[in-house]
């Protein structure tokens, strides 16, 4: 079922799970929004952080309290960045 972004779903104990989503323009869009988020899942489309910068990213994610799954952004032939998701 769909839920806004921010929306509380009940879990089957009674408690409930915030799950965020964001769609980021840059890294420092999505940290500043990881560290100002109630959520307690928070999935990232549009990172943009090719495998040389998850690294650093994740340790970002870390200091913000947040354990991460990487999928890094891709290089076009053109040499653009797109996607990548957490």
């Amino acid at each position: 079922m769909w839920q806004a972004p921010g929306t509380t779903m009940p879990a089957d104990d009674g408690s409930e799970l915030v799950v965020d989503t964001i769609n980021g323009t840059s890294w420092a869009n999505i940290v500043n929004h990881a560290r100002n988020t109630t959520a307690h899942v928070l999935c990232v489309q549009e990172h943009k952080l090719t495998h040389d910068r998850i690294d650093d990213a994740n340790q970002q994610a870390k200091s913000a309290g947040w354990k991460g799954v990487w999928a890094p952004a891709r290089t076009t032939k053109k040499g653009g960045i797109f996607g990548g998701v957490a």
